[in-house]
């Protein structure tokens, strides 16, 4: 009977120890699993958040010039020209918030009215403090018609 009990015994510790460890690998998986959608997911609410501010302070601008048979500016549009791995997406979306901000004042004026070296001077070579990290900016380019589009090159300052 003692010779029964022994490989019983082991065998119930070893299956229980592989339940224990199948069990913490599966929960560690799901762990990476769900905080990797969750980066995603917070990604892309950041994204929405900001697309809705653009649009609110479009439409009070656009509201305000409705009148006018003018030429006016009507958005805004950034694209970033980072090096790889440097900037991350979230800070991306920040930093073309800030941005959009700085010229958002500009949404419904005339376009004749408007100075692209002055407006290309707000942002240019200027240094932005996000999460605890500062940003080079640099315009490349600037194109001014219905649409701002601007060109800028950002470098992370160590």
């Amino acid at each position: 009977m003692a010779k029964v009990k022994a490989p019983l015994i082991r065998f119930l510790i070893t299956f229980i120890a592989g339940v224990i460890t199948g069990a913490l690998i599966g929960a560690s998986l799901l762990c990476v699993f769900l905080s990797y959608k969750i980066d995603l997911f917070y990604e892309k609410i950041a994204t929405l958040e900001n697309t809705i501010r653009d649009k609110d302070a479009k439409l009070q601008n656009l509201e305000k010039a409705v009148n006018s048979k003018n030429f006016v500016l009507k958005s805004i549009e950034t694209v970033l020209i980072t090096e790889e791995n440097t900037v991350d997406e979230i800070d991306k979306i920040d930093i073309e918030q800030v941005i959009k901000e700085k010229f958002l004042s500009l949404i419904g004026n005339e376009v004749r009215n408007l100075d692209a070296d002055i407006i290309m001077m707000i942002i240019d070579n200027r240094i932005i403090r996000l999460n605890d990290k500062e940003f080079f900016l640099q315009v490349e380019k600037l194109m001014l018609s219905e649409k701002l589009k601007l060109w800028v090159k950002v470098d992370l300052i160590d």
